[in-house]
């Protein structure tokens, strides 16, 4: 995150999950310096906090009756660079607050310990939602919709996310290749031209084959897609746009697919901004391979 607070500190209340509950309301009731158009805001947010960060920026301008330019000098007030950090710091504070993330331990039996990992759920889930970037996904759907080819990268956990893009893609009949195997992965990568599009899935942006592998897709040309949840990784570093998910891991929790969700997420995000985009042929394509598939069942 790259929101400050008032104090000039890296924004505590998007990586502290528990320590600061609270603190983006709080600090809304303690600074006194709004402008009027910035108390207007500041009195949605308190009036309607677990609704505020679902909004978009246009939606809260309206709602609050002030302009856009008005809601991005309230989130600068609070010491976010943007709007949008403001939105995530928030749903990730609310979600904190009414969840109690906390891990589990030898103490819960399994109904709390289910309890915990509901909450563990629902915070990214909140999260990667309040994430969602139009500006950065939009380009990214029209790579997707021109590409001659589309090679997808992924290994361990991210491979499931990879192989669910895949199939998103394949039902809409675009030509679309993931191995599961790192090598071939490499190999396809190696061999993928300027036309095509290498979208590599990694949560800690640091696996080593998949980074690899969209190196040498980024030395042919191709353009290069990152979906990781640490925006200044290697695997970011090698790509042309990066899509930064939610996810967070303890030791217990780490062994859930808690962040491939995510993952997944940005997946379905991208394959409705393809059917969105041509509605009609999108829908078309899609009922014409559900015709075909079902010439094949027995039941």
């Amino acid at each position: 995150m790259d929101g400050k607070s008032q104090s000039g500190k890296p924004d505590e209340v998007a990586t502290g999950l528990l320590e600061n509950q609270g603190a983006i309301l709080a600090q809304v009731h303690e600074i006194t310096h709004f402008s009027p158009a910035e108390r207007q805001v500041a009195e949605l947010l308190r009036a309607q906090a677990d609704e505020f960060y679902q909004w978009s920026i246009t939606e809260v301008a309206e709602r609050a009756e002030v302009s856009e330019a008005t809601v991005i000098r309230f989130a600068k007030t609070l010491g976010f660079s943007g709007f949008q950090n403001l939105k995530i710091a928030l749903a990730r504070e609310r979600a904190a607050m009414s969840l109690s993330l906390v891990e589990v331990n030898s103490e819960d039996d399994w109904t709390r310990a289910m309890a915990h990992l509901q909450s563990h759920y629902a915070l990214m889930l909140s999260t990667t939602f309040a994430r969602f970037d139009e500006e950065r996904l939009r380009p990214i759907v029209s790579l997707l919709r021109d590409a001659a080819q589309v090679i997808v990268l992924g290994v361990g956990t991210s491979g499931l996310a990879a192989q669910v893009l895949q199939y998103k893609l394949a039902r809409l009949g675009r030509a679309v290749v993931f191995h599961v195997d790192s090598h071939f992965q490499a190999l396809q990568a190696a061999n993928a031209h300027p036309g095509d599009v290498v979208v590599a899935f990694s949560v800690s942006g640091s696996t080593r084959d998949t980074v690899d592998a969209l190196t040498l897709a980024s030395e042919t040309g191709a353009h290069t897609v990152a979906i990781t949840h640490y925006e200044r990784s290697p695997l970011a570093h090698q790509a042309q746009h990066v899509i930064v998910t939610a996810g967070f891991d303890t030791p217990v929790v780490s062994g859930t697919l808690l962040s491939h969700v995510s993952q997944i997420l940005v997946v379905d995000a991208l394959y409705l901004g393809l059917v969105l985009g041509d509605f009609g042929t999108g829908v078309d394509r899609l009922e014409a391979t559900a015709e075909q598939i079902a010439r094949f069942k027995k039941y």
